[in-house]
């Protein structure tokens, strides 16, 4: 049976889990904590961050893991090779299934996981399937893990070495991923798209690997230089874009 990945797995962004999950006292999520939803293929991890909007759910999504609280990732399959009586003769079956866990960096245990596919009583027009249908129930199990109340939070820990190398591998498995789901065939990355990295915030220990992986459609003549300087790239990136404009 054919499927397809749409999720690419972060074992706790390489931090070591103290306690497996079901080990002492049943944990739930900080009413407030901001999260980090790691990048997923397929664009499950956009999904989730639209349902956690839509839903309303009371976390803060911020873009930098050193800003987040708790950590959000996941992987899932599609399955493309359904028979067609499937939903309509027979018991609907998942077309899409996903599973995620939450960390605390502080703590470094997971304090909720869950999984769940899109199967639907609904046919036809009226089903909502795919990752969007997973995404949409992972956050309803996830609202429903959120403390009712609780005291103020403190400043997330920094950045450890793990998770920087945790980030760098991260991007670099991503990239590989999203080019095997597309065929081999990847967007280009320009200097448009490195402009809105560094606007939103995404630090080199991504965008280098990331420019790595990927192929590169970049302009870097002097005036596009200072352009991407003014816009606030540092010159590690500037510098990773010129070696990746020589690759054949």
């Amino acid at each position: 049976m054919k499927r397809r990945v749409f999720g690419v797995v972060l074992v706790v962004l390489a931090l070591s889990v103290d306690a497996p999950v079901g080990a002492g006292p049943k944990k739930t999520i900080p009413r407030g904590a901001s999260i980090f939803i790691a990048p997923m293929p397929e664009g499950l991890d956009g999904f989730i961050k639209a349902e956690l909007l839509d839903k309303n759910v009371p976390l803060k999504i911020v873009l930098k893991l050193e800003d987040a609280h708790i950590v959000l990732s996941g992987a899932g399959s599609t399955n493309d090779n359904r028979s067609w009586h499937e939903g309509w003769l027979t018991m609907e079956k998942d077309h899409a299934t996903g599973s995620a866990m939450i960390v605390d960096r502080a703590s470094k245990q997971i304090i909720w996981a869950g999984e769940a596919g899109d199967r639907s009583l609904w046919w036809g027009a009226f089903a909502r399937g795919g990752p969007r249908k997973v995404a949409s129930r992972l956050v309803d199990d996830i609202k429903d893990a959120i403390m009712p109340s609780t005291t103020d939070l403190p400043a997330p820990p920094p950045l450890s070495d793990e998770e920087r190398v945790a980030l760098n591998q991260l991007a670099q498995q991503s990239a590989v991923a999203m080019a095997s789901n597309a065929g081999g065939a990847m967007k280009p990355l320009t200097n448009e798209d490195i402009v809105k990295l560094v606007t939103a915030g995404v630090g080199e220990d991504v965008i280098l690997p990331k420019i790595q992986a990927t192929p590169a459609a970049f302009r870097l003549e002097t005036d596009d230089i200072l352009a991407l300087k003014k816009a606030g790239v540092s010159d590690r990136i500037v510098t990773a874009m010129i070696e990746a404009s020589k690759r054949k």
